[in-house]
């Protein structure tokens, strides 16, 4: 009362002694309780609660009758998990998940050594419980399956661990359902969260699924490889998990490098307004402005840094490990040349003359580190060049694409000491790539003498797999429709539902378009030999 008096008169003076009489002994229990809740016995306590109710909740989840007893609490989950939970599993509040990962997540930074020190078997149960409710048939909100991923972190290592994690990886890596299931869970709310987040949620949420995946993916006994697997054979399926992940984290890497570098060029030309005749021109009240404007944009800046930083580095070591079936994944017609124009633009802006934009003063204020960039995106191009479609992709671009492109590239990686080994497989993409060019031409010159009827309406390519749109009756090529429904389920002339199984193939039109190709290039060639 006294403090909202003082407020409302305006006066400011002394706090009165029994107000601070008050607040000192409220602040000394407020840590009293603080001091007991933290200690190593009561936390242990906290943590045999939640790894008790979680292992009960894992086994009513999963009870065909609802029961826990059925399994035994000292059971593990069986494998495979039943595709839909429990019945019972709807009596249970949701708050419960919640508050087990907030638990978790708080351990971390206040009681790291209580969670490390944890008995294995109590990790295995709050293991099997994450991973069981990370799946949308368990959980259905994914702002919760995202704070389910953040406590997952806690199993794994990282920039925040003031201890060892080595008895929480073991945990980890030995828990049968992590190892199964738990990169497909990843994935999932990888993908999910893109439509039912906040912009910013949305970035928030995938630096805690990159931390795992950073993790987990080199891993084999998490045999995350498989996932790509089932890419082969529905190259145009946009249903498939593995190609909707791709296809979003290339979408983020193109957005965050676009904002990155557009916030240093803007950064770039406040810092030389400083020193022109026309900053010490402007008021005080002007000059505040622009430096709370310069204060803003490195927040920006230094936020899409890092975030852009951690999406390429996912797509450097997933197209390094997996094998072939990851690679294949990364090319099919779907997201290529997706893939190729955003490498092509930003190893050009790293290489080329137009990179002084984006020096300002102190690169390390936003955490821009332009040659780990560099690196990261030279080291996609070497994982992926042993794919046709990829190298046939990259001189498609012809935005920015050029021949001398790699030898810039080249040039610069040898400045900073790269592997002579990898510059020379970075080479073999250039020659490959220059290679692919010839055929390109022939393709431009093939699209100038088509008829109308044989181009994509949406691209004006030429057509090689034409298919009818059932509702809006308009022909397009195959893979452009396909590339389309990835991210828009609809029919793009008349916003209709349309999925790639009611799309009919026009074999007649094919056929025609096939038979005037091979004319047309023959004469093509009698041109070349003449």
């Amino acid at each position: 009362e006294a403090v909202v008096s003082t407020q409302s008169t305006g006066r400011s003076g002394p706090m009165p002694p029994d107000v601070r009489e008050r607040f000192e002994s409220m602040f000394v229990e407020q840590l009293e309780v603080k001091t007991h809740l933290m200690s190593p016995d009561t936390i242990t306590q906290v943590l045999l609660f939640y790894a008790s109710s979680a292992n009960w909740l894992s086994q009513l989840s999963v009870s065909p009758d609802g029961t826990s007893h059925v399994l035994g609490m000292r059971d593990g989950v069986p494998l495979p998990v039943p595709q839909h939970p429990s019945s019972s599993l709807s009596m249970i509040p949701s708050y419960f998940i919640s508050t087990s990962c907030q638990f978790l997540i708080n351990l971390r930074y206040f009681a790291e050594t209580s969670l490390e020190n944890f008995l294995h078997e109590h990790l295995d149960h709050l293991l099997t419980f994450l991973v069981l409710f990370c799946s949308k048939d368990f959980v259905g909100n994914p702002h919760t399956r995202a704070e389910i991923v953040e406590a997952l972190t806690v199993f794994v290592p990282n920039e925040r661990s003031s201890v060892t994690t080595l008895n929480r990886e073991a945990a980890l890596c030995s828990n049968r359902l992590a190892t199964a299931k738990l990169g497909e869970k990843l994935i999932g709310v990888f993908v999910d969260v893109e439509q039912s987040s906040e912009f910013e949620h949305k970035f928030q949420y995938r630096y805690h699924i990159f931390e795992l995946l950073d993790y987990i993916w080199p891993r084999p006994e998490f045999g995350l490889s498989a996932l790509s697997e089932e890419v082969r054979g529905r190259e145009e399926d946009t249903t498939v998990l593995f190609t909707k992940f791709l296809q979003l984290l290339m979408n983020d890497a193109n957005f965050l490098l676009d904002e990155s570098f557009r916030q240093l060029e803007e950064i770039r030309n406040l810092e030389q307004l400083q020193d022109t005749e026309e900053w010490r021109l402007l008021d005080d009240a002007a000059r505040e402005a622009k430096l709370r404007s310069l204060a803003q944009m490195k927040r920006a800046c230094t936020y899409y840094n890092m975030m852009s930083s951690e999406t390429v580095k996912c797509l450097q070591y997933m197209s390094a490990l997996g094998g072939e079936p990851v690679t294949y994944a990364f090319v099919t017609p779907l997201l290529v040349d997706t893939l190729t124009t955003m490498l092509n633009y930003y190893l050009k802006e790293l290489v080329s003359d137009t990179q002084i934009k984006y020096k300002i003063k102190n690169l390390q204020d936003v955490k821009f580190h332009p040659d780990k960039l560099l690196i990261g995106i030279s080291e996609i191009y070497i994982n992926l060049r042993e794919q046709p479609a990829f190298i046939s992709a990259i001189p498609r671009d012809g935005r920015s694409y050029h021949s001398a492109l790699f030898t810039n590239a080249i040039a610069k990686l040898r400045k900073l000491q790269y592997s002579e080994e990898k510059i020379e497989m970075l080479l073999e993409v250039s020659v490959l790539a220059a290679e692919a060019v010839t055929s390109e031409e022939v393709e431009g010159i093939l699209t100038e003498r088509a008829p109308e009827n044989f181009l994509d309406p949406i691209l004006g390519t030429l057509m090689t797999e034409p298919v009818l749109l059932p509702s809006s009756r308009v022909i397009v090529e195959r893979s452009v429709i396909a590339k389309h429904l990835l991210s828009d389920p609809i029919d793009p002339f008349n916003r209709q539902p349309l999925s790639m199984m009611d799309v009919q193939p026009d074999t007649r039109l094919r056929d025609e378009i096939a038979a005037w190709k091979r004319t047309e290039l023959a004469k093509i060639q009698d041109t070349n030999e003449n």
